[in-house]
């Protein structure tokens, strides 16, 4: 018995320092495209290229910008912004209790005025959907237009929402043995996760390095979605008496096979927004890799608008 207890210790301990490892691994195997600019006080790791039009891209839940790798090429003639939303990718962390919705949106305003300022085509994907709407309610005047892709728009399951909020507001003890834990769990079952999310789509080749599979699956940035998703929840609730007096004109792009985000999500923004089209697409809700250049044609019929 004793024997059978240092095992289980020396395992706990052995899974503990693997968890920075990995994720270490991760940061080192995955692409780069962007680099650290300092908005709010920490660093944000932002993709700047290209000139024209601004066109900002904000990723969605245990997401980050590697999720536009296929997109950003077909947006040749606009000038292109995407980022690590706080405590994802490469990004810093968020605060301890999260990032409220309303800071997510500040944050995005801050980056579009660094841009110039001008009105951009806000796109937004899964969550990023939420943060782009809360940019268009609360900065009217940097919103153009928006295009939303399998975007949560209205409240979730309060089943997930408190079990997540559980999970985030564990105690550091507990934290510690998640972070620990957390990297060769997603080793060994992130592509099967990455499936998921694509249904009924298949997830292409690579992903997981290219697409930033990976980088979803390290320690901080799964411990700061579980926060994302109770604190964005909250902000997605108080802003639904807003989504009416948006005045930015909308496509909302939606999987009619989304498993994550319900198409009923996507049918709420159409009938709440006051200038919104519904595009049904066919697939799941990994529309920017799966269907980039059907996504960049909406982007472009919107700069055209």
């Amino acid at each position: 018995m004793r024997d059978k207890g240092k095992r289980r210790l020396g395992l706990l301990a052995a899974t503990v320092l693997a968890g920075p490892l990995v994720g270490a691994v991760a940061r080192r195997i995955s692409p780069r495209p962007g680099q650290a600019r300092g908005f709010g006080g920490r660093a944000v790791e932002v993709f700047d290229e290209g000139e024209g039009p601004v066109v900002l891209l904000i990723h969605g839940l245990f997401g980050n910008m590697l999720n536009f790798s296929r997109l950003i090429p077909q947006l040749g003639g606009f000038r292109v912004l995407a980022y690590d939303r706080r405590g994802a990718g490469r990004s810093a962390s968020a605060p301890k209790g999260g990032e409220r919705l309303e800071a997510q949106a500040a944050l995005a305003a801050e980056m579009l005025e660094a841009a110039g300022g001008r009105p951009a085509i806000v796109v937004g994907h899964s969550l990023g959907g939420a943060v782009a709407l809360q940019l268009a309610a609360d900065r009217p005047d940097l919103v153009a237009g928006l295009v939303t892709l399998g975007a949560l728009t209205r409240p979730m399951a309060p089943q997930l929402t408190a079990a997540a909020a559980a999970l985030g507001r564990a105690t550091p003890l507990r934290e510690a043995l998640a972070r620990g834990a957390t990297q060769p769990l997603m080793a060994t079952i992130g592509p099967p996760i990455a499936l998921m999310s694509f249904a009924p789509d298949p997830a292409p080749a690579g992903f997981m390095i290219w697409g930033g599979g990976l980088m979803a699956g390290q320690p901080r940035a799964v411990s700061g979605a579980l926060r994302d998703l109770d604190v964005a929840d909250r902000g997605i609730r108080a802003l639904q008496p807003r989504l009416g007096q948006i005045e930015a004109p909308a496509l909302i792009l939606h999987g009619r096979e989304d498993d994550v985000v319900r198409f009923g999500q996507a049918e709420h923004a159409a009938a709440t927004l006051p200038h919104a089209e519904l595009r049904p697409m066919p697939g799941g809700h990994m529309m920017p890799v799966i269907r980039p250049k059907a996504v960049a044609a909406a982007i472009r019929e919107m700069a055209g608008r």
